[in-house]
């Protein structure tokens, strides 16, 4: 089932003219946020036409568009935090942490979180004041917002996931095995990859699944249900149900370094080392 992709199965590709470093998807409007490794952000729509680009102030660390495509935030590695709107412009900048390492936006653009490696959450509203501070339970790796309640989930490199409400009140704890790299969520479920594979939990932090790793840290991007996952490792990419049985699988020509998943499983985007962002057709399911 691995193969090469045909020529005729590439909706487009786009190519930056640096390394892409930063990716974010915007599920709503299936929008691709992108940061090059010389700072420049680019909006890429659906149809592979770049949207909008700007330069970024600084050296960014962390890239975070909302569901609904209206806004990027992003962060450079002096703590600064950025307001984008789709269209390029800067709507505010405002001084974060100066270990800020994580940044996330939630769906409506109304809120960015950051986490910083001092353990705490910083919460910003789309005017740029600072609506909430509050401890973390340790310093975390990656942030995000859940989309079924006003609730933040977020990870540590020890291995924890835990639940928080927007005033910082840990809500719930739980451990997946490894130290995790990427945090994804979707409808009722929590992806969470490390070394060790996929851990996916329910919103109340329980374990429902596990895939276990072949090879490198995976990547992951998940259907809107939560039931179909992208999974690359490496250069090799598998549309698969949440079990682990394949629906598709193929090879791509250079190593992948982020992924998205059209919620409705009709396309896959994927950023390909070092500089193209390629849109492909899923098959249907059968």
């Amino acid at each position: 089932m691995s193969r090469r992709p045909a020529a005729s199965e590439l909706l487009w590709c786009h190519e930056t003219e640096a390394a892409i470093g930063l990716f974010s998807f915007a599920a709503e409007t299936q929008t691709v946020a992108l940061a090059t490794s010389t700072g420049v952000v680019q909006l890429v729509e659906r149809n592979g036409f770049v949207a909008s680009q700007w330069q970024a102030g600084g050296t960014l660390v962390a890239l975070a568009a909302s569901d609904d495509g209206r806004a990027v935030a992003s962060l450079d590695s002096a703590g600064m935090l950025y307001w984008h709107d789709r269209r390029g412009r800067e709507h505010w900048r405002q001084f974060a942490s100066d270990s800020a390492r994580a940044v996330a936006i939630d769906s409506t653009a109304w809120y960015a979180a950051i986490a910083d490696s001092d353990a705490r959450v910083l919460l910003f509203d789309r005017h740029g004041r600072l609506a909430a501070q509050f401890p973390s339970p340790a310093p975390l790796s990656a942030i995000a917002f859940s989309r079924e309640s006003p609730e933040l989930v977020a990870v540590s490199e020890s291995g924890f996931v835990w639940a928080m409400s927007l005033e910082g009140e840990l809500l719930w704890r739980s451990r997946v095995t490894g130290s995790p790299r990427q945090l994804i969520l979707s409808a009722g479920d929590i992806h969470v990859t490390s070394e060790a594979g996929v851990s996916t939990l329910d919103v109340a932090g329980r374990l429902m699944s596990g895939l276990t790793a072949q090879g490198a840290v995976p990547l992951v991007a998940s259907s809107a249900d939560g039931d179909t996952l992208l999974l690359a490792d490496r250069g090799t990419v598998t549309l698969a149900r949440r079990d682990g049985a394949p629906r598709w699988k193929y090879t791509a020509e250079a190593p992948i370094l982020a992924l998205a998943l059209d919620p409705l499983l009709r396309h896959a985007w994927l950023a390909i080392a070092p500089n193209r962002l390629a849109c492909f057709p899923l098959p249907r399911a059968s």
